[in-house]
């Protein structure tokens, strides 16, 4: 993870805030850098623009939540789409108390600012592979027809489980929600699974 000195740190905790109340575009450096106690010259200063305050901040926030991400272990026996389920459900715990974060990635995701689009997507491509790989990394592929390789069935599970993050994990959604369509999810991602066994 990046170090920032104590002002730049200050500064992307108060921009957490703002971006992830009122998002980039209403999001306002005046008001940035008053909450943080410090000139919107000093702001500039560290980070240049607003659009690479809003990268930087989006970033600091992404890589704690790849490191606590890093922290879990799962029950034994688990498939894969079972662990990305126990995974989906921790975020949800996770983000219950951090809302500003949740807000600030899922702009970032869904609609970042031209300028850092690519820079964005590449970075959540990184996070996207890297936990993939961690759920399918002992995939047995014996079980599945020649005709697929390993890295299709990966791509093609992460297709499913991302269609189907889309499709739930709204804003307001509760856990108690997800457990009540678990079955029904779980369904899902097998029909997509057998669709490529032998």
């Amino acid at each position: 993870m990046k170090e920032y000195n104590k002002t730049a740190l200050k500064i992307i905790k108060e921009s957490l805030v703002e971006f992830g109340e009122k998002g980039y575009i209403n999001a306002s450096t005046n008001t940035i850098s008053k909450n943080a106690g410090v000139s919107k010259g000093v702001v500039f200063l560290h980070f240049v623009s607003k659009v690479n305050l809003y990268y930087e901040t989006f970033i600091y926030y992404l890589e704690e939540l790849v490191s606590e991400i890093e922290k879990l272990s799962f029950k034994e026996n688990l498939t894969f789409y079972e662990k990305a389920f126990e995974l989906t459900y921790w975020k949800m715990d996770y983000f219950s108390t951090r809302i500003n974060e949740m807000n600030l990635l899922m702009e970032a995701l869904s609609n970042p600012p031209l300028e850092i689009k690519e820079k964005i997507y590449s970075q959540t491509d990184k996070l996207s592979k890297m936990t993939i790989s961690w759920f399918v990394g002992d995939l047995d592929m014996s079980e599945y027809d020649p005709l697929y390789t390993k890295e299709e069935v990966v791509k093609f599970i992460s297709y499913a489980l991302a269609g189907l993050q889309q499709t739930i994990l709204k804003p307001g959604v509760t856990k108690e929600y997800l457990m009540s369509i678990r079955d029904e999810s779980l369904k899902y991602i097998e029909a997509v699974v057998k669709g490529m066994k032998k």
